[in-house]
């Protein structure tokens, strides 16, 4: 009867390690700003900081040293998968966009590409 308790424990003991490896628990995280490629075509050269912001919402990053850069960020992070980021930076003189920076790959899905 002892043999038999010690062996039920063991076993139990080892599949409960097995169910460790399922990862249900995991989910994809999102942060930032989603930047959507519709919007990102909407910007040019000589809007204002009020425009893009009604198209693209408030930067993630605005920088205290220069207050005519905004960084929008957004990354995306799988379970157990790669990690995707997407930058665009908004370049301002006078309160108007003077340049505009991609950086990273347009992904779809996620209300991403729509």
């Amino acid at each position: 009867m002892k043999r038999i308790s010690v062996f039920i424990l063991a076993l139990s003991c080892l599949a409960m390690m097995g169910c460790s490896d399922l990862h249900w628990q995991y989910r994809a995280i999102q942060q930032g700003n989603v930047i959507k490629q519709k919007n990102v075509a909407k910007l040019h050269k000589g809007m204002s900081k009020k425009e893009v912001t009604e198209i693209m919402g408030s930067p993630v990053l605005e920088n205290i040293f220069n207050h005519n850069r905004w960084d929008y960020v957004y990354t995306f992070k799988k379970p157990f998968g790669n990690t995707t980021k997407r930058t665009v930076t908004v370049l301002f003189s006078n309160d108007r966009i003077v340049r505009i920076l991609n950086i990273g790959p347009i992904v779809g899905g996620n209300n991403l590409s729509a």
